[in-house]
């Protein structure tokens, strides 16, 4: 019983990740087509999700040993359109990216608490 429970939670989680894509999976270790696939980095980190011409494009997850872990849109191998990242110590940013950095509207929540809430440029806060 144990074991068929285990098969179906594993089951479970694998259709959880892919059904958040309309894209194919990606054959194993292949990613340089348009599909949906997982990747995990020697270093262990790891990222799941959208591929197009082998960069991480789309949706996706990318999580860090750290425990940091972002949560939305990719292009181009970087964090850009919404999305989240937390960091193990509590502090979270939910908003828009460009090329890797806070850019646009979006809400910084420290670990102290504190809350930094508006207009981001180039990863730097703006203001309300």
């Amino acid at each position: 019983m144990r074991r068929f429970l285990f098969a179906i939670l594993i089951a479970t989680a694998w259709l959880d990740a892919h059904a958040q894509s309309s894209l194919p999976p990606c054959p194993d270790g292949e990613f340089s087509k348009n599909c949906f696939g997982t990747l995990t980095f020697p270093d262990g980190e790891k990222y799941v999700g959208e591929f197009k011409d082998g960069l991480f494009n789309g949706q996706g997850t990318y999580t860090w040993p750290d425990g940091r872990k972002y949560v939305g849109e990719f292009k181009d191998d970087k964090f850009n359109g919404q999305g989240t990242l937390t960091w193990p110590d509590g502090g979270k940013y939910v908003g828009e990216w460009k090329a890797n950095k806070q850019n646009g509207q979006g809400t910084m929540t420290y670990p102290d608490g504190r809350v930094e809430s508006g207009r981001w440029a180039n990863g730097e806060f703006l203001g309300p």
